[in-house]
Formats: structure tokens, sequence, C-alpha cells
């Protein structure tokens, strides 16, 4: 079987669904399906977080193929959205080598732009959520009022990441709906195994430098947290990721000792970080999924992290972590204080949230686990596809 996925944003920008789509491509080959990647070339002005020797070294190994097309950036009312320009249609109108197509449905216009290639072609199409579906910006939330909600439906089956997507495309009346969460290669990602005597408590931030994230949450928590001088002597705050909010980072870095900014870090560092730290921090305003509470949780991290959509799917609540109110420093800084409480204090107790975190991403997240489902959903949504149109 041939899947085609169509990305709307470079797999250079290196965002949640462009690892995933990597991961995947390299996983599904096991099952005989073969993945070709067609892209814009747009990274929204951002950063490469992925070089494109990268990519192409990821897909040969899966026998995948990619491809980036020329583009034009849509930005209304503060919303970007890449379409292919003539040429780059044309090449998509002419991919018919495949048979099936997934598409990740996150910005305005792609889902009629996969619409159109869906009836031209007569293809099965799988629209993935891999984003916020109302993101509180009033051009993008419009648009998924008046028209994602209506196009939906032109679509043969649904992936979404959380049980909150998945009760409000019910609400819409769709169905073939599939609860996919994202995978962790529980080998790459593992605890330490040892403890190292005499040091500090170290607390992690791994992600996206921006509002959405929380960073200025976090800024005013660890400046919370740093009021108390033995609380400011045996914390260590490790901050890794860039982004637009860097200077705040960089700012609090150079006001506290116990604030390290490591700035953007290659993905084959990220495991020894996680290996090296105590606590995952996510205090985000909105997310999808959260695969570094994953990624923590497999290296036996702990995360805080807020009760939103994703996370609180991800964490057991008082097991795995804690759970925390969105937008509040305060209750940030007193769930660290918590936990540094019990590391200090009842070692043993930390510990065993510590072997918890490790199962639950090995019990519910492994990818072995989760391609396996992503594979039942391609071949469940292609033979479904068949049985309708043969009987038309």
């Amino acid at each position: 079987m041939r899947m085609l996925v169509y990305s709307p944003i470079s797999l250079r920008f290196g965002g949640g669904f462009e690892r995933w789509i990597l991961e995947v491509a390299t996983r599904l080959r096991k099952f005989g399906v073969y993945t070709q990647v067609l892209s814009t070339a747009s990274t929204l002005g951002d950063e490469e977080r992925i070089s494109y020797e990268e990519i192409m070294g990821v897909l040969s190994r899966a026998s995948a193929d990619y491809s980036e097309l020329p583009c034009t950036r849509f930005n209304l009312f503060g919303s970007n959205s890449p379409i292919p320009r003539v040429s780059g249609l044309r090449r998509l109108l002419n991919e018919k080598n495949y048979d099936l197509l997934y598409f990740p449905n996150a910005y305005a216009f792609q889902d009629l732009l996969i619409s159109a290639l869906r009836l031209t072609h007569k293809r099965p199409v799988i629209s993935g959520q891999h984003a916020v579906l109302f993101q509180n910006s009033s051009f993008h939330d419009v648009y998924v009022s008046a028209v994602t909600k209506r196009l939906l439906r032109v679509f043969d089956a649904y992936h979404v990441l959380n049980s909150d997507d998945m009760r409000v495309f019910e609400e819409w009346g769709l169905s073939r709906i599939y609860l996919i969460p994202i995978g962790i290669d529980t080998n790459k990602f593992k605890p330490r195994k040892s403890e190292t005597a005499s040091r500090s408590f170290r607390l992690l931030f791994v992600g996206r430098l921006t509002s959405q994230k929380g960073i200025d949450v976090l800024c005013q928590s660890v400046s919370i947290v740093n009021q108390d001088h033995y609380l400011q002597k045996n914390m260590q705050f490790i901050i890794a990721g860039s982004g637009p909010m860097s200077h705040m980072i960089e700012k609090l870095s150079k006001q506290y000792e116990n604030v390290q900014y490591l700035g953007r870090v290659p993905d084959d560092k990220l495991p020894e970080i996680y290996r090296n730290s105590d606590v995952l921090l996510m205090p985000s305003r909105s997310e999808t999924f959260g695969i570094v509470a994953i990624e923590a949780q497999a290296s036996g991290l702990p995360v805080i992290a807020t009760n939103i959509s994703g996370p609180r799917e991800i964490l057991v609540d008082g097991v795995t972590g804690r759970l925390m109110r969105s937008n509040n420093p305060a209750t940030l800084a007193l769930a660290m204080r918590d936990l540094y409480g019990l590391w200090s204090n009842d070692r043993e107790k930390f510990e065993k949230m510590r072997e918890d975190s490790r199962i639950n991403a090995e019990r519910r997240f492994d990818w072995e686990i989760i391609i396996s489902q992503i594979h039942d959903m391609i071949l469940e949504t292609y033979s479904s596809f068949g049985r309708k149109h043969s009987k038309g």
C-alpha cells in the first residue's frame, strides 16, 4: 500500500506533526506501507529545527519519498496558511500513485484543497487533528466553525490525539474517529541507571519559547520559588528551546544563578538531558497532545503540567506527576515545592513516582503499540472506502 502525506508546512519546521510523520513513515514500512510526503517549502518564517539532510536520511531508510512545493503564505488577521503555487498545485493534481492520503488539518484553506483533491483522485482521505482545534484567533476560529466543520464530512476518517477533540467531532456528527496518541521510543528515552549524590533538584523545561507554552508563567513561578533562598540554593532550572520569548529566559538566567538556558538542543542530545533531570515543567496554555510529557515519563521524570487537553490524558495526577490550573504561576511554584519536598524528605515515594512514570510511558505510548493502531486505522479506512465505492 502507498500512503501520500500532504503537509502544509515543511518537515524542516520540526514541530510535533513533522516529527510524527518521520517516525510513522519509518515504522509503517514493516507493514508494507510505503509513504510519500509532499509539503510546502514554508517553515512559517521560523528556524529550521530539522535539516533537509536529516529528513532525507530518515525517509530513505524507510524507502519513503519527500518533496517540497513552492508556496505562497496567506496572512489573514494573524493566521498564516501556506498554499502551493500553481506549479505546486499541478504537482499535487498529477500525483495519483497512492492508495490513501493523510493530512494534518490545522491551517485555513488546507481542507478546501484536500477536499478538491479527494473529488479529483477519488482516494480515501484521513484528516489528522495535530493542532489545537480552536486557537483563540478570531479568523482561525471563525473559519473552523464556518468552513472546517462542514468540510470534514467530505473525508473518510478522522485521527485525533485527545478525547476533547474526539467529543467535539462526535458532537459535529462525525463517525470513524480514531483516538490514537503519539508514540515514544522507550529505548531512546529511558531512566538514568544510578543516582548522583549531593546535587540540586533539577527541574527541566523543553519546548518552544512562546506564550502558548506558558513561558511567562514559567518565569514568574521561578521568581516566586527563588524568593526562598533555601529553595534557590537547592533547585536548578534547566531550560531547553528557542522561540520569540527567548529574551525572557535569557534575562532570567542572568538574574538567577540557578537558571541554566541551553537554547535549542539537537534531538540526539535530549535523552541525556532528560536523564539528568528530576521533573519536567509543562505550563502550557493549550496543547493537542504534549510529546515532551511522554519523553519525560519514559525517562523516569514526573511531570508538572497544566490541566488541559493532552497533558491530563498523558499524566496520572498524583501518580506520574501533578496537574495544575492554567495560567497560574503560584500554583506551579507550589507544585515545584511539593515535589522538591518528596525528593528531599521521602525519596522512596519520589522514586516510586519515577518508576510509575516510566511504566505509564511503556504500557500506553510505546511506538510498538501505537504504530499497530495507526496501521489498523489506515487499513480500515482503505477497506471501508473500497466497499463503499464498489457498491456504488
